[in-house]
């Protein structure tokens, strides 16, 4: 059975995705190029040896419909933007134990295809953890809402608690 590390590790050995790396998007790299090389020298992104300063904007390609997705990233990158940044939703692609689905609006690795061809990095986050951002996600990463901080809008006392 294949676990999520494997498909971590299997993304990392292809080269397209580590946590906070930033990912091949040049037109100019195929597979025979050598890939480009990312590092953090003191305070300064550097890429290829020259410093690297990351314009990202967030796009998550289980929100967006498929055939949308190029159309967005050329908007992105229109903005002034050279990253695009998404979580790998592994709610979307295990939604049974050991069971993954990487199919239609969910093929990853379509998406990071796009972003190389329209000329954007990707920052990929792997997980293991998304949707942070979402009040029923983080309800239901700390079991109940009464483990929620004080100022969490899900807590039964706070006046949010009646849309639950």
């Amino acid at each position: 059975m294949m676990t999520r590390r494997d498909i971590i590790r299997t993304l990392g050995a292809l080269g397209i995705g580590s946590v906070g790396t930033v990912l091949g998007g040049c037109q100019h790299l195929d597979a025979a190029s050598p890939k480009p090389r990312f590092q953090v020298a003191g305070n300064k992104f550097m890429l290829d040896g020259s410093p690297f300063q990351m314009r990202a904007g967030e796009m998550h390609y289980p929100r967006i419909p498929r055939a949308l997705w190029r159309d967005r990233m050329r908007k992105l990158k229109s903005l002034g933007l050279n990253t695009l940044s998404t979580y790998v939703f592994w709610n979307a692609h295990e939604k049974t134990p050991g069971q993954f689905d990487f199919s239609g609006n969910l093929d990853i690795s379509a998406f990071l295809r796009h972003a190389r061809e329209v000329g954007l990095w990707v920052n990929l986050r792997p997980g293991p953890y998304s949707n942070s951002g979402s009040r029923r996600a983080l309800v239901k990463a700390l079991g109940t809402r009464d483990n929620a901080p004080d100022d969490f809008p899900g807590r039964p006392h706070h006046s949010h608690a009646s849309r639950e």
